[in-house]
């Protein structure tokens, strides 16, 4: 899965993280626990296994979200889509592991009506919430916890 080439939302953002592709990898794929490293996101509701076609609830700046796992690519690359008020999402995480440490890359599109009444403001919500979204898994990734 690839995010929506065509939204007119669109991010991309990479972090070098300092820390096994393994660690870095169960923070992100450990959907029912977001909330413990990223403060942004409350409420999530995850009770499947980590399998395309399984739904999760969740809340991520305020605004609640259905979304559906399109993509597990394990230790490699997870994609979700995800919809909310007016607004489908596509969100792809993709790791690059090295030696010592892991690019981790995260893209994301907006597409849908709200998307079209909103998208300066929405841009900018989306491109902070990633690099926020970066700086938390980095910060957690390397802890010794």
């Amino acid at each position: 899965m690839e995010i929506d080439p065509n939204a007119p939302v669109q991010s991309h953002h990479t972090i070098q993280i300092n820390a096994s592709v393994e660690r870095t990898w169960s923070l992100i794929a450990d959907i029912g626990h977001w909330s413990l490293w990223n403060a942004a996101i409350t409420g999530e509701e995850f009770d499947g296994g980590l399998i395309p076609g399984n739904t999760f609830k969740w809340t991520s700046g305020g605004t609640k979200i259905v979304s559906t796992i399109q993509t597990v690519e394990p230790l490699h690359r997870l994609g979700w889509t995800g919809k909310s008020l007016g607004t489908v999402a596509r969100h792809v995480w993709i790791l690059e592991p090295s030696a010592n440490s892991v690019k981790v890359i995260t893209e994301e599109s907006f597409s849908g009506w709200m998307v079209s009444i909103l998208k300066g403001q929405l841009q900018k919500m989306l491109d902070k919430s990633l690099q926020a979204w970066l700086s938390n898994l980095k910060r957690e990734a390397e802890s010794k916890g």
